[in-house]
């Protein structure tokens, strides 16, 4: 058993070695990207609800002749097929990754960045309330504050 299993290993590993030193096609031509550069996007951007994300990339070719492809993705969905990217941040409201890819026949290049969304309301309600001598205002947390107020209401009850 030792035997077959010895001679078994030793096939098998004469058979890899005999596959591994094939040669390459060195005839083929490694074929440069017309695209040799993005640049003009930064790698963060911070904006509010409801605000543009307007971002104009520069783009360096090698021919210009060339026809090229552009695409905008905003957390994993393709925004824009345009040069020039104009979003507007209404459904998002987290951090979330992005990229531009512009692509040709022979290659393309892609630079990514980040897009965090903020609302005013991410911290809490603020309610301004009458001037008392030691708080003239009151920030409330969100759900955390709804949720104790029924829990106290529901203990008073009964």
């Amino acid at each position: 058993m030792k035997r077959f299993f010895s001679l078994f290993l030793t096939a098998a590993l004469a058979g890899a070695g005999f596959v591994s030193c094939s040669d390459d096609p060195e005839d083929q031509p490694v074929v440069p990207t017309d695209v040799e550069k993005v640049s003009g996007i930064e790698t963060n951007y911070v904006l509010g609800l409801h605000e543009y994300l307007e971002i104009t990339p520069d783009i360096e070719l090698s021919n210009e002749n060339e026809s090229i492809s552009y695409e905008w993705s905003i957390d994993y969905e393709t925004v824009s097929t345009e040069r020039n990217l104009s979003f507007k941040c209404d459904e998002l409201l987290n951090d979330v990754n992005c990229y531009f890819k512009a692509s040709s026949s022979t290659g393309a290049k892609i630079a990514e960045f980040k897009l965090s969304v903020t609302s005013p309301y991410d911290k809490g309600l603020l309610l301004l309330r009458p001037p008392a001598p030691t708080l003239s205002r009151t920030t409330i947390p969100p759900f955390r504050w709804a949720r104790r107020r029924w829990r106290s209401a529901g203990k008073a009850k009964a």
